[in-house]
């Protein structure tokens, strides 16, 4: 069910109208343009915030690729390495293209043949598009072929080499017009105006032109409105909610242990527990669908499982891998263990109900960034260990407390794997002294307080120190205890599944160390087909700067799922 790249077959009746003037209006509702430009704006293909806002504005580079790829639907396993020095998705610092979207579509542009860099590496993103380099664009995005007996252009001379066989063809088939005097003018920019118009023609000649604005504006993809039961799994397709029945509903509140560990108050927290799940169209009861589980990031304290990558879920779910994101409680709900317990009930309700739902029960990964990230190598590593799983504590009707929640894969995003020792590997070249003891050494830095160091009062350095030489203190013993139990490395050995590392070397937040450290200690207890990969410069939550490794790791859990 792989998705395939899209070839198009030339028509020979298409009118593109490269070539009008424009002239000027006092009103946007008077330009001659108006209602074809806003009928594409309406249909979500050219993007415009405010009413007729970019209306005679000159259309970029990239700003034509992103609308040739609404039209057109590129396959995104197309998608070329990123090898240009002016294309950079940052979300913190010097930012070139700040639209994560708009950078994929270049890069698919690229993989299509449809646009190419500069002898210097560069992809020119904002430079506003020739009337040249439109023609060389949509010849190759339509697939046009060469021109016959092509009359030139009174200044065909201006004309660049690598353009004049796009021109050619694209003005003797009559897509084209010359401007006064027989010129060409192939330096001369396409507005929205002219570009409106042109997708406007297309749409009679192209079905999946004119599709596009029909096409539901609600996709499945994005929809997070639809709530189903259980009862009728068997007739849904895309993005639905699965609530676990039964589950219970806590009061505000912290978790306190006494210190021998035993609970004083039982877990609370706000949440339902939530699963979000996608499966193919048509999927029935017994289908066995491999499932890729996701858990969401946002450090511990905000973040829910709508957050999800529609990328990863597209991808998956077109190969026939079911996609469900969980939910679990913040660390001002509930410390450690009880957020895993969550995340275990989840899993087993799963488990439990994958006949009906059309799963298969003995074939899960696991995915997240960042806090998702942690959670996803906690899940991973403890889910075959008796002894962490949840004794009772977060249930619900039909439950079979004491099942293992054994994971078979883990693509960990940017996370921490030794909750004692983050502070230790921060570069302070990237993150400064002050900033880094608020996040991980203070009792209330986001870190340590996942272990409920807030209510206990314990730093991170107090909490090493105690296990290092010990301690006379039994509630901190506790707080020790809990500290290697929620700390993924401590639980590595040879029965644990492969990972696949996703991390930045810019990272403040998670630093790079953790991954390596996580990632040697997996190789030497034996776990085979781990995969590390670093990105060079990127920084915490720059999630897919190196997009050509976020591909490899969506790849790597799809073989991992076909196992």
């Amino acid at each position: 069910m792989k998705r395939v790249r899209r070839f198009f077959t030339p028509l020979v009746s298409l009118a593109l109208l490269l070539s009008m003037s424009l002239p000027a209006f006092a009103s946007s509702a008077d330009h001659w343009a108006a209602s074809v430009y806003e009928k594409w704006v309406e249909a979500g293909v050219i993007s415009d915030t405010e009413d007729f806002a970019k209306i005679d504005a000159p259309v970029t580079r990239s700003a034509l690729v992103q609308i040739l790829d609404e039209v057109l639907d590129w396959s995104w396993d197309i998608m070329a390495e990123n090898t240009f020095r002016d294309l950079i998705y940052l979300e913190d610092g010097t930012t070139y293209l700040s639209d994560f979207e708009l950078y994929t579509d270049v890069l698919k542009a690229v993989g299509a043949g449809v646009i190419a860099g500069t002898p210097e590496h560069d992809i020119l993103p904002f430079q506003p598009v020739s009337r040249q380099d439109a023609c060389v664009i949509l010849r190759q995005a339509f697939q046009l072929p060469a021109a016959e007996d092509a009359e030139l252009f009174a200044d065909d001379g201006e004309i660049a080499d690598y353009a004049k066989q796009a021109v050619y063809a694209v003005s003797s088939l009559g897509y084209v017009t010359g401007k006064g005097g027989g010129n060409f003018d192939p330096q001369g920019t396409i507005t929205y105006a002219e570009l409106s118009i042109i997708l406007n023609n297309l749409a009679a000649d192209y079905p999946q032109v004119a599709q596009r604005v029909e096409r539901d504006k609600t996709d499945w993809i994005y929809d997070k409105s639809t709530e189903i039961t259980v009862a009728t799994v068997d007739t849904y397709a895309g993005d639905t909610s699965v609530m676990i029945p039964d589950s219970l509903t806590y009061e505000g509140g912290w978790v306190e242990t006494n210190s021998a560990g035993e609970i004083i108050t039982p877990a609370t927290g706000t949440k339902d527990l939530n699963i979000r799940l996608w499966v193919p169209e048509g999927t029935q009861p017994g289908d066995d669908l491999p499932v890729l589980l996701y858990t969401f990031g946002g450090s511990w304290i905000r973040g829910d499982n709508t957050s999800i990558d529609p990328m990863m879920v597209e991808y998956m779910v077109e190969n026939g891998v079911a996609v469900a994101a969980l939910t679990y409680r913040y660390e001002h709900e509930a410390c450690f263990p009880y957020p895993l317990y969550d995340l275990q009930a989840q899993i087993r309700y799963l488990k439990i109900n994958a006949h009906e739902l059309g799963l298969d029960a003995d074939n899960m990964g696991v995915t997240g960034n960042s806090a998702g990230g942690y959670w996803a190598a906690e899940l991973a590593v403890t889910g075959n260990e008796a002894e962490l799983q949840d004794p009772g504590y977060v249930t619900f009707e039909g439950d079979r407390l004491g099942m293992l929640t054994t994971i078979d894969y883990c693509g960990c995003m940017y996370g921490c794997f030794n909750m004692m020792n983050c502070a230790d590997y921060v570069d302070y070249r990237i993150q400064d002294y002050q900033a880094a003891q608020n996040q991980h050494s203070r009792p209330i830095s986001n870190d340590p307080n996942v272990m409920g160091t807030a209510a206990a009062g314990y730093s991170t350095l107090q909490i090493v120190d105690a296990y290092e030489n010990g301690t006379d203190d039994p509630d901190l013993a506790v707080m020790v205890q809990r500290f290697v139990d929620g700390s993924p490395i401590f639980w590595v050995d040879a029965d644990d599944p492969s990972f696949f590392f996703y991390h930045g070397t810019a990272d403040a937040l998670c630093p790079i160390n953790q991954a390596t450290e996580m990632f040697g200690t997996l190789c030497a207890a034996g776990v085979d087909n781990c995969v590390f990969r670093v990105c060079e410069g990127m920084g915490h939550g720059s999630s897919k700067q190196h997009l050509q490794y976020y591909q490899e790791m969506l790849e790597w859990m799809l073989e991992r799922a076909a196992e």
